[in-house]
């Protein structure tokens, strides 16, 4: 289930600072990655997280833009 609080602080946000979330989670995923093929994690959660992150953000991105097109 979606955290309805989230949601609320990713509609406040304009483009800009969801694209620079965007990037800085996707880095933060790259790094837990890259560490979890060296060793193993102490949460293995968080790059289920950042995974999420990254998905629910790139939702919001869409809608803004398909509703920038249409009006």
């Amino acid at each position: 289930m979606v955290n309805k609080k989230k949601d609320v602080n990713l509609k406040e946000l304009n483009a800009e600072e969801l694209s620079r979330r965007l990037s800085t989670t996707q880095e933060e995923l790259f790094k837990l990655r890259f560490r979890a093929a060296s060793s193993p994690l102490k949460n293995p959660m968080r790059i289920q997280k950042a995974r999420r992150e990254i998905a629910r953000l790139n939702t919001f991105i869409n809608q803004r833009r398909k509703a920038d097109a249409r009006g």
